[in-house]
């Protein structure tokens, strides 16, 4: 079984024609997942959820915006970036399940990740290591090489993790 996901960072759904476009979107696309990031709501009815989806029939959780942080959201500098990764470790010891996580991580991996970039540094070796350890599935993406940019860098900082036992219900990731 093929498992489709879209993260979309959609800044804002207080829009009705914001809504439509995603829907539309969301029927050519056909994702099996979809998460919506900034969307500058503090509450998700199932009114809006049926805006966007077109269908009552969909299974739906949301946190709500609380100034501007929502969601999974990576510290900038590599003393949290470590202290992030120990939280996560201990947070994946605690259950035998399967799992994903996914979100802006704020690092990448491989200097092809990042516009320009020549060598690994320690942030990026120890973020891997994090990968490597707990044996995780960084799947590829598709639809381009860089997800956030901005006039000066161009960069991959998001991405979906699975853990083993979720990547063993399914054969393939888009």
């Amino acid at each position: 079984m093929n498992l489709k996901i879209l993260s979309w960072k959609v800044r804002g759904l207080n829009v009705v024609e914001k809504r439509l476009q995603i829907r539309n979107l969301l029927r050519t696309w056909r994702a099996d997942i979809v998460c919506l990031q900034e969307t500058k709501l503090e509450w998700i009815t199932r009114g809006i959820v049926r805006s966007i989806w077109g269908c009552p029939y969909v299974d739906w959780l949301y946190q709500g915006s609380k100034g501007s942080s929502e969601g999974v959201y990576g510290p900038n500098l590599n003393k949290r970036r470590r202290k992030m990764w120990k939280k996560l470790t201990g947070l994946i010891s605690w259950w035998d399940l399967s799992w994903c996580l996914g979100g802006d991580f704020n690092i990448i991996r491989f200097p092809s990740e990042r516009l320009g970039a020549a060598s690994c540094t320690r942030a990026m070796y120890g973020f891997s290591d994090f990968i490597s350890l707990h044996e995780l599935m960084d799947i590829p993406m598709d639809g381009g090489l860089y997800t956030w940019s901005n006039t000066s860098s161009t960069s991959r900082i998001d991405r979906f993790l699975f853990s083993p036992l979720l990547a063993d219900h399914y054969t393939m990731f888009t």
